[in-house]
């Protein structure tokens, strides 16, 4: 019952401001993951960085800070991210893939190259010990998705097209690498490889359709024929 619950939230944060304000960092983080669960942004904005106001390191709520921000304000979602990578490695810990994914894909898209390699080789270096938070295939094919595009605008073409390879491997349904691909043995004069490139993508999402995740698939993906 999630209008239940963001009403039991909404009263826990009323009750903590007029007895400890100060302590309202908690109820507040609760407050802004259900609002942010409800679809409703703005308000999840709210409370979340009410949250971190009162306790900067709060995860889960920096979490949805980051999430909130990455729809309503990505330039400002970047700090949070930053802050979530941070606090997931104290200690000697390891990122959840997914957020540091986040993480270096929105530095590459405010063009802080640096700052996106830095973070996609981590996933990649970090895999090993991931699998013991959830199975990162995804992410690792995504931030070599990533690390070759970055390396084709280095025009280092060999290393980009190894980027490219394994994400192909490790996450199918992603456009840029097999498009990449395709895109390198065109150059070279390839034309049956391009082809087969492409027809391997097709492939990809057939059997993602066939498993019933065709939705997300084609967003991923795209069309190939």
């Amino acid at each position: 019952d999630l209008p239940g619950a963001i009403r039991a939230a909404s009263a826990a944060v009323a009750s903590v401001q007029n007895r400890a304000p100060s302590r309202g960092a908690q109820p507040h983080a609760e407050l802004a993951d259900y609002l942010w669960c409800a679809n409703d942004l703005p308000g999840a904005r709210e409370a979340a960085a009410f949250a971190t106001l009162l306790a900067p390191d709060d995860l889960p709520a920096r979490l949805t800070l980051a999430r909130v921000l990455q729809t309503l304000d990505a330039p400002a979602a970047l700090p949070h991210w930053q802050a979530v990578v941070r606090l997931q490695s104290r200690a000697g810990g390891i990122p959840d893939p997914a957020h540091q994914l986040a993480l270096a894909r929105l530095a590459l898209q405010l063009g802080q190259v640096e700052l996106a390699r830095e973070n996609a080789q981590a996933i990649v270096e970090n895999a090993p010990a991931a699998k013991s938070l959830a199975d990162p295939t995804y992410a690792i094919g995504a931030a070599h998705a990533l690390l070759g595009q970055m390396a084709s605008q280095r025009r280092e073409y060999d290393a980009a097209f190894r980027h490219y390879q394994l994400a192909t491997r490790l996450a199918p349904l992603l456009a840029a690498p097999w498009q990449a691909l395709a895109e390198h043995h065109r150059a070279a004069g390839q034309t049956a490889d391009a082809i087969a490139v492409l027809e391997a993508a097709r492939d990809a999402l057939q059997s993602a359709d066939a498993a019933g995740s065709g939705a997300d698939s084609g967003e991923e993906l795209g069309v190939y024929t």
